[in-house]
């Protein structure tokens, strides 16, 4: 008996100790797959945490847009802005008999407006670019034929008197927006009469014309049938040039050197031309327009129709920059946080495809705010050389410093052009994307599906499980 003790001891022994690499396997994989597991959590956690400096160059990008527009505004009060022209419009005073309380007959002077029956309208746009520092704005220098006819004013409807009608004090008006930007004295050929304007501005939105030019027609013939008008108004303004179809037929005619326009409001021309090459730069542009499609009368009373009624019949062109460098810079950086991502997976499936290669977290770090740093390159270089090469200049200098960084950490000069060539493959998608503004969507989604599949067809054959308890073998 004490013999054979000890033999049923060793042999439980023995199959115990055969158990045990067994278990001590399981742990070791369980414990190096949550290893693995944290590891990409943590780089998740550092791309994340990048959207911190991203963030603070969205603001410098935001405070830059901002300066852009306080220029815009400082040349404009000393240029001009936006010009819009409203008329002519013929306006007639008439006397307004009413009674008091104590039933005594009073009079006041009231006005009454007339639109034009036919109105042509033919400008030339000069523009050139104004510089504030770094930044550009575009300005024009406007000489702009208005000529047509009135028809009788008919008074009838209002039951006016003809004797209570002021026809010495009829005036003319032009609507301007920036009478301070006239270059010169402006005259007005009233049935071939020359007569002068004069300038008028008003605070109160109580006038139905706040900035005007007035022209006073003391020898208006009230036994004519119609009026003639021609006049030439040479303005100064910046970016947008508007204009009202005030006539009951209103023929408009522009044309400008600047290659890059856009037509906007109530109308779009019914013809134009662009030309943005070559020694002819610039567009014609011409439109139609009939009272029937506008939402303002051919004639009313004081106080019936203000200046905004026209606003909404307006239309015009704007001098645009086709290659907006903050615009730009605002999209780039929409993608910034995508790519981070994807430049810290191919870091990640680096370190998974060579088991001697171990990225540490701060690693992760300066390759990822080197990536932040192309963003703030991108917008300072923009504002002196453009956009592209700005882009290119600061794609080149990242991608050299990521790749010469991280050739060490790689421990191969080729695994470093590798990554290089990725990088660039990265920002040569980017750049594609910014250019193509109305297919960015369509052209994004069909590069992110590409990128998936393709790294779902590197890694298909890869063991996770086996490349976790590898990992950890090389480690310990």
């Amino acid at each position: 008996m004490e013999t054979n003790t000890p033999q049923n001891t060793t042999e439980t022994n023995t199959d115990h100790n055969d158990n045990n690499p067994i278990n001590l396997n399981a742990v070791k994989t369980s414990n190096s797959t949550l290893l693995l597991i944290g590891k990409m959590f943590l780089v998740g956690f550092l791309a994340l945490l990048l959207g911190l400096p991203l963030l603070i160059v969205q603001f410098v990008v935001k405070e830059r847009v901002d300066r852009q527009d306080e220029v815009k505004r400082e040349i404009s009060q000393t240029w001009g802005g936006d010009q819009t022209i409203i008329g002519p419009v013929l306006v007639i005073p008439y006397k307004k008999y009413y009674r008091d309380n104590d039933d005594k007959i009073h009079y006041s002077i009231s006005n009454t407006y007339f639109l034009p029956d036919k109105l042509t309208v033919e400008g030339d746009l000069k523009t050139q670019i104004k510089h504030r520092n770094v930044f550009k704005v575009p300005v024009y220098q406007s000489s702009i034929d208005l000529s047509g006819t009135f028809k009788r004013p008919d008074f009838s409807q209002w039951k006016i008197s003809d004797e209570h009608i002021l026809w010495d004090q009829g005036y003319l008006l032009i609507g301007v927006s920036e009478v301070h930007a006239l270059q010169n004295k402006t005259y007005v050929f009233w049935n071939n009469e020359k007569l002068p304007f004069r300038p008028i501005q008003h605070e109160s939105s109580q006038y139905f014309l706040r900035n005007s030019l007035k022209s006073d027609l003391k020898n208006l013939n009230p036994q004519s049938s119609s009026y003639s008008f021609q006049t030439k108004l040479q303005l100064s303004g910046s970016s947008k040039f508007k204009m009202v179809p005030v006539g009951e037929e209103s023929s408009f005619s522009l044309q400008s050197n600047w290659p890059h326009p856009k037509f906007f409001g109530a109308s779009l021309p019914t013809k134009h031309q662009i030309a943005d090459s070559g020694s002819q730069q610039g567009f014609q542009a011409k439109w139609q327009a009939s009272s029937l499609n506008r939402g303002f009368p051919t004639q009313w009373l004081e106080k019936e129709i203000y200046e905004n009624h026209f606003e909404k019949g307006a239309f015009g062109v704007e001098m645009i920059n086709p290659v907006d460098n903050y615009r730009l810079a605002t999209r780039a950086n929409k993608y910034s946080m995508l790519f981070v991502a994807l430049t810290f997976l191919t870091f990640f499936l680096l370190e998974v495809f060579n088991r001697k290669v171990r990225v540490h977290p701060i690693q992760y770090l300066f390759v990822g705010f080197s990536l932040c740093i192309f963003y703030l390159l991108l917008l300072s270089l923009s504002e002196v050389i453009g956009f592209s090469w700005a882009y290119l200049s600061g794609a080149i200098s990242i991608v050299f410093l990521i790749s010469f960084y991280m050739s060490r950490v790689l421990q191969s000069f080729k695994r470093a052009l590798l990554l290089g060539g990725i990088l660039s493959g990265l920002y040569l998608y980017l750049y594609t994307l910014l250019q193509l503004e109305d297919y960015a969507l369509l052209a994004g989604s069909l590069g992110l599906f590409l990128i998936l599949a393709s790294i779902m067809l590197i890694t298909r054959r890869v063991d996770w499980y086996r490349l976790s308890l590898e990992k950890s073998t090389v480690t310990n």
